[in-house]
């Protein structure tokens, strides 16, 4: 799910996907990659399941607005999850 946070002008996404070593860091790899900056990021374990939520804008620092970017903020950190 992607969200923007007006009130500090973030975009936040959440993920849920199975655990794995260096998972947020590949899905901050990822963002970074594809010109978002990572302000901030969490990741919660229950089990063999990780639940991550980032806040992310673009390099020039407006949060993500189009509904076409916001399908691609979430495919391909997918993506990368699954390799």
């Amino acid at each position: 799910m992607v969200e923007n946070y007006g009130e500090k002008g973030y975009t936040v996404v959440h993920l849920r996907c199975p655990d794995r070593p260096k998972l947020l860091f590949d899905t901050a790899c990822t963002l970074t990659d594809m010109q978002y900056v990572v302000y901030h990021a969490t990741i919660i374990v229950e089990g063999v399941e990780a639940s991550q939520e980032l806040y992310i804008r673009h390099k020039n620092g407006c949060p993500i607005s189009p509904e076409a970017e916001r399908e691609c903020v979430i495919h391909c950190p997918e993506a990368a999850i699954k390799r």
